[in-house]
């Protein structure tokens, strides 16, 4: 090993000593020569191959050409047979949705093979599907046609069926609320206005009141001490039933939607219970557009013409000027019913049913409010610390010097606006209203507006 070191290194040593033979640009010279003689031999190999390989591509495609059968583009049996499956499954949808025909499982489909291209001539044309909504029967979707005398109402709305019991329980209560009328004086004698019932519709005395830069001279009249109650309103509603009115019917039914439409989901008990449960029935009726109100009134002055023969219609809706007057105790009581600028007593307790906000220093406030609804925690909703966390029975808090009980919240009562009653718009605000829409004078939320409303109600007023 150290011998081939040693000789190793002897002619490193030689190479060093020894003298150029060639100068650095003829080694140069003779370098680039030999490398493009390489590559000019390469590119010759390189075209040479490129030829050949074009001429047997060429000759293949001339083969496959002239030799092979002509075919129609055609899919593949597995393609095909995934698409027939799916077009399958969706007609399965359809069938489900649209018609009686039981549909196919899809696990009972079977892969259907194709195997050419159908001919778009051979298809037959699609036909679009008439989609109808469900939720209506088909004899609604047909142009109405105008009712004609004496023609009975189709039977678009599933009206209550009601028993030979709830026929005679009605005709009772009919009889109760037109008593009230006669219940004084003889009326025969005396007339409809010395007969009524002070203690159902309380007499509003004839006065003065301030209105505007004037005064406004008031006659007497009568005033129901409560807001209309959901027993009062069902039984005018039934009785339209039993005489075979169901075009009234429908045009004064309540709108109990409303609760869900305003509140959402967790009010659907009330949209169930409100109008037909006994528990609701001293509560104000709600729910109903003003032409309900106004054919209640209509109802109730029929029965008293025929009941007693008299020929007057003391039943109406009262105007703004006579809601004021009666509120305010002859115009002595502002701005709220009970005459203080606060909506609490000394006690601290409201004195109406709107909507507060949360607190929890009222000390009259329990555990079950009015409405028998029970609150865990007063500081989480702005209704129940008045006692009341939707409407209440209208013969709540203490009435005013009248003896009107509710005039300010509860329901926001209809009235009439305008000397000739043209206008609408109600008066004393609602359950779900601020403290200054209960002031007897506050700005009303509901005015121009008839639809039905779940803060509108109305009491009624007496004038024979």
């Amino acid at each position: 090993m150290e011998n081939k070191e040693n000789r190793i290194n002897e002619m490193f040593k030689s190479a060093r000593e020894q003298e150029p033979q060639l100068s650095y640009e003829e080694v140069s010279k003779r370098f680039m020569t030999s490398r493009i003689s390489t590559i000019t031999a390469s590119n010759t190999r390189l075209e040479w191959l490129t030829g050949l390989t074009l001429v047997v591509l060429g000759a293949g495609f001339l083969s496959w050409t002239f030799f092979s059968e002509k075919k129609e583009p055609h899919y593949s049996i597995s393609y095909a047979a995934e698409e027939a499956i799916e077009v399958v499954e969706e007609e399965h949808v359809i069938r489900r949705e649209y018609s009686d025909i039981p549909p196919q499982s899809p696990s009972q489909i079977q892969p259907v093979e194709i195997t050419e291209m159908p001919v778009a001539k051979d298809l037959e044309p699609v036909q679009k599907l008439q989609w109808q909504p469900e939720f209506l029967p088909e004899k609604e979707l047909q142009a109405e046609k105008p009712k004609q005398p004496g023609e009975e109402l189709p039977e678009i709305y599933p009206f209550p069926k009601l028993t030979p019991e709830e026929k005679e329980e009605n005709q009772k209560n009919k009889a109760k609320m037109l008593k009230h009328f006669t219940k004084g004086r003889n009326y025969q004698k005396h007339g409809l206005a010395e007969s009524i019932d002070e203690k159902k519709y309380v007499t509003i005395p004839a006065g003065e009141m301030e209105w505007g830069d004037g005064t406004l001279q008031m006659e007497s009249y009568r005033m129901q001490y409560t807001e209309v109650s959901v027993l009062e309103y069902r039984t005018f509603l039934f009785d339209l039933l039993i005489q075979d009115r169901k075009d009234e019917f429908l045009l004064a039914k309540p709108d109990q939607n409303q609760w869900v439409n305003r509140l959402g989901k967790w009010a659907e008990p009330m949209t169930n219970l409100y109008f037909s449960h006994e528990a609701y029935d001293n509560y104000p009726i709600n729910n109903i557009s003003r032409e309900g109100a106004e054919l209640y009134c209509e109802w109730l002055n029929e029965e008293i013409q025929k009941r007693y023969q008299i020929e007057t219609h003391p039943v109406r809706l009262p105007t703004q000027e006579e809601w004021i007057y009666a509120a305010s105790a002859g115009g002595a009581q502002f701005p709220y019913p009970w005459g203080g600028p606060y909506c609490r007593n000394a006690k601290g307790c409201y004195l109406a049913n709107f909507k507060p906000g949360p607190d929890t220093s009222a000390e009259c406030v329990g555990a079950q409010t009015l409405d028998g609804i029970y609150t865990d925690s007063l500081e989480v909703d702005s209704y129940s610390a008045d006692g009341g966390f939707f409407t209440v029975p209208v013969q709540s808090y203490a009435p005013n010097q009248f003896g009107l009980y509710c005039m300010s919240g509860n329901v926001a009562e209809m009235v009439y606006f305008g000397s000739d009653r043209s206008q609408v718009g109600t008066k004393g605000g609602s359950w779900g209203d601020d403290s200054q829409f209960i002031q007897i004078n506050g700005k009303d939320p509901y005015r121009g507006k008839t639809e039905a409303s779940l803060f509108v109600g109305f009491r009624v007023l007496v004038k024979p």
